[in-house]
């Protein structure tokens, strides 16, 4: 069995909506997909580089605060289990799509609940434990 570790990081922009990316992969079980922004290191590069990369690679923005939210673990499939670390923060620039997104939208995360929207992998939770934990105590 392979074990995954992603970085992800939930984009927060002045109004405090999320930014969520649409999935274009093909041969991917999440196409057509909303899922937050994030991939895996590589070679030896620690979390912090690969989602300073990450974010770069798929939206062409810089990170400008990042903090550690929390630890995820979930089975995928039989051979792939995965540890995701998610951060949240803000990024400068405009966001531009590589190849892997079709689209990208701003949610406030009470819309996002209401649309029922199609998430990938288990990000809906991370998405509502970062409401209730982070968002509802800001207010």
């Amino acid at each position: 069995m392979r074990i995954a570790t992603p970085v992800n990081m939930i984009i927060l922009n002045s109004r405090n909506q999320i930014l969520l990316l649409k999935r274009r992969e093909k041969e991917d079980q999440f196409e057509g997909y909303w899922s937050i922004p994030g991939g895996g290191p590589e070679g030896k590069e620690t979390y912090e580089e690969a989602l300073r990369r990450e974010i770069k690679e798929e939206i062409n923005c810089k990170i400008e605060t990042a903090t550690f939210f929390k630890s995820y673990f979930f089975k995928v499939n039989p051979k792939l289990k995965v540890r995701a670390i998610y951060f949240y923060g803000s990024v400068k620039g405009n966001i531009e799509l590589n190849e892997e997104f079709s689209d990208f939208e701003w949610f406030d995360l009470e819309d996002f609940e209401a649309k029922d929207l199609k998430i990938a992998f288990n990000q809906k939770e991370v998405l509502l434990d970062f409401k209730k934990e982070i968002l509802d105590n800001t207010e």
